[in-house]
Formats: structure tokens, C-alpha cells, sequence
């Protein structure tokens, strides 16, 4: 009962730490193709 309880809450954990994984990599690259400017 208590894994079905917490699976929302690892998947909703899972989902920002992937989110937060793409906003770094988008805001390195949007700062490495500004240095090319």
C-alpha cells in the first residue's frame, strides 16, 4: 500500500529532476552559442 502511495510522489521527483536536467543543458548551450557571438 505504502509503495502505491509514494509512486506519484517519485514520479512527480523523477519529472523536475529531468525537467531541471533539460533547463541546464538549454541555458549551457544557449550560453556556449552566445560566446560565439
Amino acid at each position: 500500500m505504502l509503495i502505491f502511495v509514494s509512486l506519484p510522489f517519485v514520479i512527480f521527483a523523477c519529472g523536475r529532476g529531468v525537467s531541471f536536467l533539460i533547463a541546464c543543458v538549454l541555458t549551457t548551450n544557449i550560453r556556449k552559442s552566445s560566446k560565439l557571438f
